[in-house]
């Protein structure tokens, strides 16, 4: 298994946090809740709805593998999805291969760290 995960894009800041997969699928907003606060969550397909919520639930950071690209196009913009205006959003978003998500499966559970400048998403030490 390779000890990190290269990025194919993403938006926001450097995120540190453990690891919290939550499957291959779609990921239904109902999957989201306290358990993921200051987690970077990690799953298939992310819909605007689950989104709101991992935002609004303070996860420390969301890995896809599929997401609209006029959505990460908003993220990375900062438009706010309420009022439609621009702002600063605390979402960090990153995309990464499908086949990669065992990656995450495999260290749920593990601190992982996150340089978007380095594009990729690696284990802490």
């Amino acid at each position: 298994m390779d000890p990190e995960i290269r990025i194919i894009k993403g938006t926001g800041e450097k995120v540190t946090g453990e690891i919290f997969f939550l499957g291959e699928g779609e990921i239904k907003p109902e999957l989201l809740n306290q358990r993921v606060e200051g987690k970077i969550i990690a799953g298939g397909k992310f819909s605007k709805v689950a989104l709101k919520k991992a935002l609004a639930l303070d996860v420390a950071g969301v890995v896809t593998t599929d997401v609209d690209e006029d959505l990460f196009n908003q993220i990375s913009a900062g438009i706010n999805w309420e009022i439609g205006e621009t702002c600063h959003l605390t979402l960090t978003l990153l995309i990464v291969e499908k086949q990669d998500l065992v990656f995450f499966e495999k260290n749920h559970g593990k601190k992982a760290i996150a340089p978007l400048e380095e594009k990729k998403i690696y284990l802490c030490p």
